[in-house]
């Protein structure tokens, strides 16, 4: 933030020292004239002059007014970037350039000190530096920058055309301001430079430290986004064991004490079937009554496990409600088509197709960075489920436990999965009726 400050003061410096040059140099061909022409000299001035010059009092009202002029633009662009940003290029600096050299002419090109003016605030609204296309376009601006300086110094330009030139003004002074005057003139003409300088180091550093911290907070986002890819493994693999210790008890819970019970029952009928046939068969009325107990407390353990979208909904409602969740969630965009109205599934497919459609929306999510999933179910030979996002996608795919799951969840139903990474990522499905 200092640094920053630092820039936006060396502009605004450099903006007050070429209004001091400006006035400077415009009010010695206004003033220097009025001495010369006081001291009877007019006539030796004209003999020196290569060229006619303008009015001096035009000549410093249209100097400061197209100076005022451009600090409009440049506090504009200050607006501007404030609001919305802006480019590297755009029509205002193009104004600025423009305005800059109808003040050269107005001057007679004896000053384009606040070239550099221009220049450093085409780098105060530049948004990148660092990217291989617009190094060429700083190479070449700055090529060009320097380029307009060197052509527009007074020095140059008076080998190739006529000018007035202001040192033939001073030439006319009396010694003391004379002296005064070529003072002020380098010192205006050195601090514009070192103002330049320092500003555009301050810039160039501030922008420095900009990208390395860019880089940090990035590095930090990855670390985190790994810390939280661990976490959701851990919290999965913790997921997966409870599972199966919670299917452990509802086994043993259910069909070890049946199984129990319906072992012992018939090693008691074996027993009694020579000796008491009538008691056997009471036995076996039994064996009978906790088989059925037994097949209760199955489907009630399978009901237990069956996801909880799909308690008391249809497929197509559960998968509605899924999604929707994901989209409030993720923000990201689920197109779902459903074609499977008069298709009566068992309660397995449904939970295997829900788990499925569950997965690899998830993946897509959290391995693609989808921004937009298509699920399609409809009927063919097969019944049909088309899965496919907009993501990165995976030349070579690596099946982890997820991937896995999807396949041996449908092998149970006799299901065929396949995988396709190339544009995105595609998974589609084949069940077959019956």
């Amino acid at each position: 933030m200092r640094r920053l400050q630092l820039v936006q003061i060396s502009k605004y410096l450099l903006v007050f020292i070429n209004f001091i040059a400006v006035i400077f140099y415009a009010s010695v061909y206004l003033f220097s004239t009025q001495i010369i022409i006081n001291q009877g000299d007019s006539h030796a001035l004209l003999e020196q002059l290569v060229s006619l010059p303008h009015r001096p009092d035009l000549i410093f009202i249209s100097a400061v007014s197209l100076f005022f002029i451009l600090m409009g633009l440049i506090f504009y662009r200050d607006y501007l970037r404030a609001q919305k940003g802006t480019d590297f290029w755009d029509k205002w600096v193009a104004g600025e350039l423009l305005v800059a050299l109808f003040l050269l002419v107005s001057l007679h090109f004896s000053y384009n000190g606040f070239l550099l003016l221009v220049f450093a605030d085409v780098f105060y609204h530049s948004r990148d530096m660092y990217s291989l296309l617009e190094k060429r376009y700083w190479l070449v601006f700055i090529l060009l920058s320097f380029g307009l300086l060197l052509v527009t110094d007074v020095n140059v330009l008076a080998t190739i055309m006529p000018l007035p030139a202001i040192d033939t003004y001073i030439s006319f002074l009396p010694v003391y301001l004379r002296i005064s005057l070529i003072f002020i003139k380098n010192l205006l003409t050195s601090l514009n430079l070192i103002v330049f300088i320092i500003s555009l180091i301050s810039y160039i550093m501030f922008a420095i430290r900009e990208k390395h911290n860019l880089e940090e907070e990035v590095r930090m986002v990855s670390q985190v986004n790994a810390e939280l890819n661990s976490y959701v493994a851990l919290t999965e693999k913790i997921t997966e064991d409870r599972e199966r210790k919670r299917i452990s008890r509802e086994i043993h819970d259910t069909l070890g004490h049946a199984l129990t019970g319906i072992s012992a029952g018939i090693d008691a009928v074996r027993v009694l079937v020579d000796i008491n046939p009538d008691k056997a068969k009471e036995q076996l009325a039994s064996v009978s009554d906790v088989v059925r107990e037994g097949i209760i407390d199955v489907r009630r353990s399978l009901n237990k496990l069956r996801p909880d979208a799909l308690e008391g909904r249809t497929l197509k409602d559960a998968l509605c409600k899924v999604i929707k969740e994901y989209q409030e969630v993720s923000q990201v965009d689920i197109v779902f088509s459903y074609e499977w109205e008069t298709i009566d599934l068992s309660v397995a497919v449904e939970d295997i197709i829900f788990r499925v459609v569950q997965e690899s929306i998830t993946n897509s999510v959290r391995h693609g960075h989808a921004s937009k999933v298509t699920i399609h179910l409809y009927e063919e030979e097969d019944f049909v489920m088309s899965i496919q996002d907009n993501g990165v996608g995976a030349e070579d795919i690596t099946f982890g436990y997820g991937l896995m799951q999807m396949r041996e969840r449908l092998a149970i139903i006799g299901g065929r999965i396949a995988f396709n990474g190339n544009d995105g990522f595609k998974t589609t499905i084949h069940i077959p009726k019956g």
